[in-house]
């Protein structure tokens, strides 16, 4: 069997049905699905189960209860019988030709472990191709080159996503992280599974083809503030891994490792930014405030990375680590004025 899809499912009614359509559609025969229900507590189960039933040699269903993404993505890779897995998350879908033309790309050279694909932004029915330059189509990386492949993983979000990547299943299954410690974590996790496949693979090329429809979604994160819910987004020990593997990557420079204490800055001020954003009232904005961002941060002192750091996020961090709390709220009700006053004029 060429390929495995692998769709991890919690409470996404709204969007299954789309998604499981576009996968059994596909325009390339010789693949499996593998769904892992997460413990849904809506009808995602009983659609996966009637698809299922529908399809009974193509779709396979696991039923578990619920340990979050990274547990019902290490299953599914553990069951994959395919040459190849490709991930495809429950609220989005993909193009009718994927698995076509990821294959028409593996053939280019025995040697390919990896496929890394484009895709478009999707909401209200209207896909939008990526604008970004990743690399031009048919690049391929192996051993003399791929250090620019670590350097996007490392210190931007161009190649995160499992979603963009077809994956030897092998090198997949010889990954020797522990994710079991990672299960409660739900942020960087794509990162975290791209590190060590990365690493094995032989050679890795890139499709500029638009082959996902990842359904954006800008209230996404951080709606709803408690230390808890930041303490899962807590990625700090992606960049540990990282930084544990620079001698792998040949990477091992000063230099690199101030870019990835950059993106680790950068992440947690991320999650800061849109928990403030989302604060709906002064009680909640005080809760954020008071929440020790330090713990979550890179030990080495902004001063040491500040040249790769967005200004922005300096600037905020500078306020909170001085207590200037005022100047964050005040930033952020102008950031809330200005959006009710370009929503108003789209209206008008």
């Amino acid at each position: 069997m060429k390929f495995s899809i692998l769709i991890p499912v919690y409470n996404v009614e709204r969007y299954l049905e789309q998604c499981l359509k576009s996968v059994v559609n596909q325009t390339f025969e010789d693949y499996e699905v593998i769904i892992v229900d997460d413990g849904s507590t809506d009808n995602s189960s009983y659609l996966c189960d009637s698809f299922a039933e529908k399809y009974p040699q193509k779709i396979h269903v696991i039923h578990k209860e619920n340990q979050g993404l990274i547990s019902a993505r290490r299953i599914a890779i553990d069951k994959a019988q395919g040459e190849f897995c490709i991930f495809v998350d429950s609220d989005d879908f993909i193009e009718c030709n994927l698995l076509e033309t990821v294959n028409n790309y593996l053939l280019k050279d025995v040697n390919i472990d990896m496929v890394i694909y484009s895709f478009n932004y999707y909401s209200d029915g209207i896909k939008n191709k990526r604008n970004r330059f990743v690399a031009e189509d048919s690049e391929i990386w192996s051993a003399d080159n791929k250090k620019r492949v670590f350097e996007m993983l490392a210190t931007g979000d161009s190649i995160d996503a499992l979603w963009i990547k077809a994956i030897k299943t092998e090198i997949l299954k010889r990954d020797p992280i522990d994710y079991k410690k990672y299960f409660s974590k739900n942020m960087s996790e794509d990162t975290l599974q791209s590190i060590y496949p990365i690493i094995y693979a032989k050679k890795i090329i890139y499709a500029d083809v638009p082959l996902y429809n990842y359904r954006y979604n800008t209230a996404s994160i951080s709606r709803n503030f408690s230390p808890e819910v930041i303490a899962k987004k807590d990625s700090s020990h992606v960049f540990k891994e990282m930084l544990f593997v620079l001698s792998e990557w040949k990477l091992n420079t000063e230099e690199f490792k101030q870019k990835i204490y950059a993106r680790w800055f950068s992440d947690v001020m991320y999650i800061f930014v849109k928990s403030c954003e989302n604060a709906t009232t002064n009680k909640k904005m005080d809760s954020i405030l008071e929440f020790d961002w330090m713990s979550l941060m890179p030990s080495c002192g902004v001063n040491t990375f500040d040249s790769y750091v967005n200004q922005q996020y300096k600037n905020l961090y500078y306020y909170w680590v001085c207590g200037e709390f005022r100047k964050i709220k005040v930033e952020f009700f102008k950031r809330r004025l200005y959006k009710k006053i370009v929503s108003l004029k789209r209206k008008l």
